[in-house]
């Protein structure tokens, strides 16, 4: 694969991650997060820990399922639901930590946040396959 074939690919997943997770996060932060999680959250985000944060994963759902599926010609829906495994795994990590670590943290968010964390790594997984097969490589 060649440097302009990678960071193209790179990108197919990271752009729609971060404009996916943008939306939910804007949605959701004060109607949902805030009332249950709100003495926890900062007042604006920490930009370097998130920009590092969607590198790494867009990075991971790339090289752990794309990837693979690019290799082995899977279909769309299989790769979706690769890709909602290992977001629902890596989200269920994040939460499950800090369900067993953090006072008065919520359930509720635990369980919604491993859904999102399905939901948004099936969907970046599907446009990147999708992407990369008809466009990149």
């Amino acid at each position: 694969m060649t440097f302009n074939k990678s960071v193209l690919a790179f990108f197919s997943t990271a752009v729609p991650m971060a404009i996916l997770d943008f939306f939910w996060l804007g949605f959701m932060a004060k109607r949902f997060y805030s009332p249950r999680i709100g003495h926890l959250m900062a007042s604006s985000p920490n930009w370097p820990a998130a920009i590092i944060f969607y590198i790494i994963f867009s990075s991971a759902t790339f090289y752990f399922v794309v990837l693979p599926a690019l290799k082995s010609d899977m279909s769309l829906s299989a790769v979706a639901i690769q890709g909602a495994l290992l977001g629902m795994f890596a989200y269920a990590t994040y939460d499950l930590t800090n369900q067993a670590t953090l006072k008065n943290w919520s359930w509720t968010v635990t369980v919604v946040d491993i859904v999102w964390g399905g939901i948004i790594s099936g969907i970046v997984c599907a446009v990147s396959f999708y992407v990369c097969k008809k466009y990149i490589f």
